[in-house]
């Protein structure tokens, strides 16, 4: 069976469109189509029903065990189903919960400064380079990366557009670090890039490919395989949230206060911070030392 064009099923365009009138950004459009019309053109092909209103439980669950996609992105992707399903009054998904959770704490991708060091140090291209810095530095996410603009960046701090609703979604204000080398050497070849080329289609993105000869805008997914492929190149098991959680755990370690930290990632909850902040025996026993040390009479001996 011949699998249909992008943007070809109805069912699928009018929930986008009520989407759009609703503020969502036009880039979660894009990725919001791109899924849907993913899932149902396989659904379609293993003969699955593609009308929201007869997909089954059981059907979610085939699809899933079928579709050619990461842990992370089969979670996503039932999300977006998810909510689709429900527009059209349809609660299958709802007690589909293999998909649904998000993977268990052990299983997190985590990387260290050296892991980040050497990445940055291996990659050839300037938009990787800086793809790990943008996320270990400042532990933006990979769509916030995706849609800076260079007129996002001041001189002492950066306009991140987060997630959110609105063309802009949930905007705030990162410090930069002084005299950000590494950000300044990715601008002079951005700069150098875009002289290069016949036409520039980016935007002002600060993130940019050049693809016969024309500048473009790369997407949130396209960054996130390219984080992905520098942590494979050293062996380092990572992605662009193994950096956002680096940043994190590093910036809580150093000192930071969480509510702080919350500002700078665009965290609406403690318990969404301290989540990402990686621990372990060691930092245990410090805390363990650190407590008792003011209160040496509880282990003298004595006390027993």
């Amino acid at each position: 069976m011949t699998a249909l064009t992008l943007g070809s099923y109805p069912y699928v365009e009018d929930y986008l469109d009520v989407l759009l009138r609703h503020g969502r950004k036009p880039v979660t459009i894009i990725r919001y189509r791109y899924v849907l019309d993913r899932i149902l053109r396989e659904m379609e092909e293993l003969g699955l029903p593609t009308n929201p209103h007869e997909i089954s439980e059981d059907n979610i669950y085939e699809i899933f065990a079928s579709i050619k996609v990461g842990d992370d992105s089969k979670s996503s992707y039932c999300t977006i189903l998810k909510q689709w399903l429900r527009f059209h009054t349809n609660n299958a998904a709802e007690s589909v919960r293999l998909m649904l959770n998000p993977p268990a704490r052990e299983n997190v991708r985590w990387v260290t400064d050296d892991d980040i060091s050497l990445s940055i140090s291996a990659s050839l291209r300037p938009q990787d380079k800086v793809i790990l810095h943008l996320g270990s530095a400042y532990g933006l996410r990979r769509g916030e990366i995706a849609t800076l603009k260079v007129d996002d960046l001041h001189r002492d701090h950066m306009i991140v557009h987060g997630k959110g609703h609105g063309d802009d979604g949930k905007i705030r204000k990162v410090p930069l670090l002084p005299n950000d080398g590494d950000l300044r050497r990715y601008l002079d070849w951005r700069q150098r890039t875009v002289a290069g080329c016949l036409e520039d289609r980016s935007g002002g993105a600060l993130l940019i490919v050049c693809i016969k000869r024309t500048v473009r805008a790369v997407t949130p997914e396209w960054v996130g395989r390219r984080a992905r492929s520098s942590f494979v190149n050293v062996g380092v098991d990572g992605t662009t949230h193994s950096l956002r959680r680096a940043f994190i755990t590093e910036a809580y370690d150093a000192g930071a206060r969480i509510v702080d930290i919350m500002h700078i990632v665009g965290h609406e909850s403690y318990d969404t911070t301290a989540d990402y902040i990686r621990t372990d025996g060691k930092k245990a026993e410090k805390v363990m030392v650190m407590r008792n040390s003011k209160n040496n009479h509880y282990i003298s001996g004595k006390a027993f």
